[in-house]
């Protein structure tokens, strides 16, 4: 919500304060978000609690928490993408290739996307999906039309992919900012499913922050962490 992006802005930098309110929350997407920090912070004791803690949504997100499992277990390990096995590629694969999509697929398209320049086409729910807009300026009537995905791999070391999905009729960008709020790339997304490949190969390992702009209007954003 409005208030989590604002505690997390890289020129507040409330992170904490953000944690809370969403362990307050306690919903399936506060569950899911904070699994995903965790994780991305190499906090893996509290990911791997968080993720047990959600097997009571194992019938909605199953497939989310059995990736999320796998990715664990792998940096646990002191892994990369590129030591998955076959069966957990398999399982992936699959995931990613589901229609209707499951939560999480974007994330197995992108895997699959970075390990092996795989593509997975448009599922047809999402093609005929009426993704018009009334009123650009207004976040909440985006809500409905855009999706800004975890980039993949995470952490990473010089590459990563970023998904999204654009609303039809739209001018759309995803702009990467450091730590302290300062612009350092953008690159173009079109209407649709993106997939797109950023380069932070010359910056210096941190982290920074990627955001979606819709016609001007920044909708969501998310931290990712470079390791060069």
């Amino acid at each position: 919500n409005e208030l989590i992006m604002l505690l997390t802005d890289t020129l507040h930098l409330r992170k904490d304060d953000a944690i809370i309110l969403l362990e307050n929350e306690n919903s399936i997407t506060a569950n899911q978000t904070l699994a995903g920090t965790y994780l991305s912070d190499g906090d893996y004791g509290l990911a791997s609690s968080k993720l047990a803690d959600m097997d009571i949504y194992a019938s909605e997100i199953g497939d989310w928490l059995q990736l999320n499992s796998i990715l664990l277990n792998l940096y646990q390990a002191d892994n990369t993408l590129y030591d998955l096995d076959s069966a957990e590629i398999d399982f992936i694969r699959q995931m990613a290739w589901k229609c209707p999509v499951v939560p999480g697929y974007s994330n197995a398209q992108s895997i699959l996307l970075y390990l092996f320049n795989e593509e997975v086409p448009e599922c047809p729910e999402f093609e005929n999906k009426s993704m018009k807009i009334e009123n650009t300026n207004m976040r909440a009537d985006l809500s409905s039309g855009f999706y800004l995905g975890d980039n993949y791999p995470e952490p990473f070391n010089g590459k990563t992919m970023i998904p999204c999905l654009v609303p039809d009729n739209c001018d759309a960008k995803i702009v990467i900012n450091d730590i302290f709020g300062r612009k350092i790339a953008e690159y173009d997304a079109k209407t649709g499913k993106n997939n797109i490949a950023v380069d932070l190969k010359p910056y210096s390992s941190g982290i920074y922050y990627y955001g979606l702009i819709i016609n001007g209007v920044r909708v969501d954003y998310k931290k990712m962490v470079l390791t060069n």
